[in-house]
């Protein structure tokens, strides 16, 4: 409780503190973003505690999110613009880059001088958003049109590459999303309006988030490593279909089963004190049936008012409470979102989730399959625009899936508390009153789950026609999965035996490999030439580029070209560094990363990129 003992009544929003005039310091004005500047600034409203104990609503310049998703997408940007190759962007000369990269951290500083001042509403607003996007457009630009992984190469710095095995060296390529990122996260606090100590909590918090889902992707990375120094099971994991897909859920199911414990780490969790409201917590998941899990208080130094159940492992199922929530709610109301959290537990919504976004990702290998089937292959662009569609359908309909479960968790607290005014008032008391009546993409607005819950509490066929439509859902997304595990058997099953002569080639097998091309007939003679001149040049060569370039040399000198080439591509497929300059050379328009197999015309045969 604050100083004096007393705490705002349950459910309502203490009020707002006045906004700091602008004054000078030193000289200058003091560009603090006051409460209530810009246009939109009734947006995003946090509790707060001001240093001398009183609560104030505080609204601040950077929105404090979890940057796990951010992360992905600069990941998909950094190797969008390796897989750019020697074209476009890697054209762009070295200095480029790092000029670009400092004057894009010095944006936060330079716009808040320019932006921040009375009387300029609209122009602080936009700068606080362009500061929030600031991190991921400065990855794409940095990377798409300035060439930024062409510069490290360039330096020789060790980057290595997004498009091959995953390296802990290809988060390099990840550094201007991290920096930019420090540059928005400083300034975000810098910029505040809040005590110095609540700024210091900002800046802690978002830097811990940052930090977590970096560590997030290096857990990812470095559960692959492993399999880096076992060849023969990382070629059949990037060349067998079934067995990469069996990898892949593998992988996730191991990511997700450690998540918590990063979590645990990377936030600071804490054990729930021990007191009445634990007390009332421990009661609840008793009566819910969920009495393993864990109660854990989540320090956001006040700036986050939220709860979330993580993780589906016993021992590892963690249930999160933010400090600032703690502070906001009364015991009654904390047990109503406690009950909400248990709803999704009980009615087991993500394994729902799951089964939704697994069978949509599926169902795009299976349908460009289809179409070859059918005698319409797709092109790139097809291929690409098909993604996008399934993307934005996903979008929607996942939003839609995930609005009724959040209805259907409401009810579970409805059920386990016999009242909606709990969950109603925490609902409420935790909103701005701009955002009473605004849905989000994942929830209705705090006023249609409360008269959602009303409705449900007066007459219990409301609870049962939801679930009913929840039914429907997820036997369409049973239907979604099976279907797309059809397709994606199916085209496993077509494309088996050249995937089994890839494997063969790329293993130096190449006596399998003639065997299995000439089965496949027309369409894999030039495989069948490659693995027949393998079979008698390459037998016994040593793993060594410099093996494999004196034996090329000397089929260039006794006049075989062709047999030149053929040698370089498949030291190539063995995964030998530095055979591209040789095929260059030759006059064969090699891949420009070390990592890539997909081979153009006038080498091997390109295959078709899987997901």
């Amino acid at each position: 409780a604050p100083a004096g003992g007393q705490r705002p009544a349950a459910g309502a929003l203490p009020a707002a503190r006045a906004a700091p005039r602008c004054r000078r310091r030193s000289g200058r004005r003091d560009l603090r973003v006051p409460p209530g500047c810009g246009a939109g600034s009734d947006r995003d409203p946090v509790v707060k505690v001001a240093d001398d104990g009183r609560p104030i609503r505080f609204f601040p310049p950077l929105r404090p999110v979890f940057h796990l998703p951010a992360i992905l997408l600069a990941l998909a940007l950094a190797g969008w613009g390796e897989a750019q190759g020697a074209g476009g962007a890697a054209s762009a000369p070295c200095w480029a880059a790092p000029v670009g990269l400092l004057l894009l951290a010095a944006w936060p500083r330079l716009g808040a001088r320019l932006c921040l001042a009375p009387g300029r509403p609209r122009l602080a607003w936009l700068w606080r958003r362009s500061v929030e996007a600031l991190p991921l457009l400065g990855q794409a630009l940095l990377s798409l049109l300035l060439g930024y992984p062409a510069c490290l190469e360039r330096l020789g710095l060790p980057a290595g590459t997004l498009l091959g095995w995953p390296r802990l060296e290809g988060l390099l390529l990840l550094l201007p999303f991290v920096v930019l990122s420090l540059a928005a996260i400083e300034a975000g606090a810098r910029y505040s309006a809040a005590p110095r100590a609540a700024r210091r909590s900002l800046l802690r918090y978002q830097l811990r988030q940052l930090a977590v889902g970096l560590a997030a992707l290096a857990l990812a990375i470095l559960l692959c490593a492993p399999l880096w120094l076992h060849r023969p099971l990382r070629v059949w994991i990037e060349e067998f279909s079934p067995a990469g897909a069996a990898w892949t859920a593998l992988l996730a199911a191991g990511f997700a089963g450690l998540f918590p414990l990063l979590l645990w780490l990377g936030l600071g969790l804490k054990p729930l004190p021990a007191g009445p409201l634990r007390s009332d917590f421990e009661a609840l998941t008793q009566r819910a049936g969920q009495a393993r899990l864990s109660l854990r208080l989540w320090p956001t130094g006040g700036w986050v008012a939220n709860a979330a159940i993580v993780g589906f492992l016993p021992g590892l199922r963690l249930v999160l409470f933010s400090d600032g929530l703690l502070f906001s709610l009364g015991r009654r109301e904390l047990c109503g979102v406690l009950a909400h959290e248990l709803g999704h537990a009980r009615r087991r919504h993500v394994l729902l989730y799951t089964a939704f976004t697994v069978g949509f990702l599926g169902a795009w290998p299976g349908l460009v399959f289809l179409c070859e089937r059918l005698g319409q292959p797709l092109s790139a662009g097809g291929e690409l625009a098909l993604l996008l569609g399934l993307g934005l359908l996903w979008l929607v309909l996942f939003g839609a899936l995930s609005r009724r479960a959040e209805l259907d968790a409401d009810l579970v607290a409805l059920e386990l508390l016999g009242a909606s005014e709990p969950l109603e008032t925490a609902l409420l008391g935790v909103s701005a009153p701009a955002q009473r009546r605004r849905r989000s993409w994942r929830h209705f607005s705090p006023a249609q789950r409360g008269l959602f819950l009303r409705a449900a509490a007066a007459d219990p066929a409301v609870g049962q026609r939801l679930r009913a439509g929840l039914r429907s859902w997820r036997l369409a997304a049973g239907l979604l999965l099976l279907g797309s595990g059809a397709l994606a058997s199916w085209a496993w099953s077509a494309g088996a035996a050249e995937e089994r002569l890839w494997i063969d080639l790329r293993l130096g097998r190449y006596g399998e490999a003639a065997q299995r091309a000439e089965a496949l007939g027309p369409r894999a003679e030039r495989l069948r030439e490659r693995a027949e001149l393998g079979r008698e040049l390459a037998l016994g060569l040593p793993e060594s580029s410099a093996a494999w370039l004196a034996a090329s040399r000397g089929e260039l000198l006794a006049g075989r070209v062709e047999g030149a080439r053929g040698l370089l591509e498949l030291g190539r497929l063995r995964d030998l560094p530095g055979l591209s300059a040789a095929l260059r050379a030759l006059g064969a328009p090699a891949p420009q990363d070390e990592g890539a197999w997909d081979w153009p015309e006038g080498g091997l045969p390109a295959r078709r990129a899987r997901p």
